[in-house]
């Protein structure tokens, strides 16, 4: 789809809103100035490489209740499939995603293990702290060794 972006041709498409975003959307490219292809976008769903300096800005449109909600399940979801395809204790594994999220105020780490304990959903509000747990979930590795308890940094709130 990007390619296609990126040439003259766009497909046929009748005239109207579609049209419109088709016709004036752009192609993501790199730093160096290429289109992106689907090697691109694989190996930044794998962290092969970073996203280009031109859409890092980019903030999140605000979060709803509902995709708060389903954003939690998904997370929760994640983390108990991380536990039991990897055989690892929930404490260990909160440890690792604890860890893997870099610094968190003592506030946060709260919200972060009662999150993934089920026992209190992130909100909207705080939809930034949601998206960094989600994607540590989702960067949850079989043959990553946990991290040490000392290892874990908290900062006063």
């Amino acid at each position: 789809m990007n390619k296609l972006l990126a040439s003259d041709y766009r497909g046929h498409i009748p005239p109207g809103r579609l049209f419109d975003r088709v016709h004036g959307a752009e192609p993501i490219r790199g730093d160096d100035g290429r289109v992106w292809t689907h090697r691109e976008f694989i190996d930044l769903h794998m962290n092969y490489i970073e996203l280009p300096t031109a859409y890092r800005t980019l903030e999140y449109p605000e979060m709803d209740a509902r995709e708060a909600e389903e954003l939690n399940a998904k997370v929760l979801d994640t983390f108990r499939s991380y536990l039991k395809r990897c055989g690892v204790r929930p404490s260990a594994g909160m440890e690792w995603v604890l860890e893997s999220m870099g610094d968190l105020s003592y506030q946060e780490a709260a919200l972060v293990e009662d999150a993934l304990l089920g026992a209190q959903p992130l909100t909207p509000d705080q939809q930034d702290l949601l998206r960094r747990l989600h994607d540590a979930v989702s960067k949850a590795e079989c043959s990553r060794p946990v991290p040490a308890s000392e290892g874990r940094r908290h900062h006063a709130a």
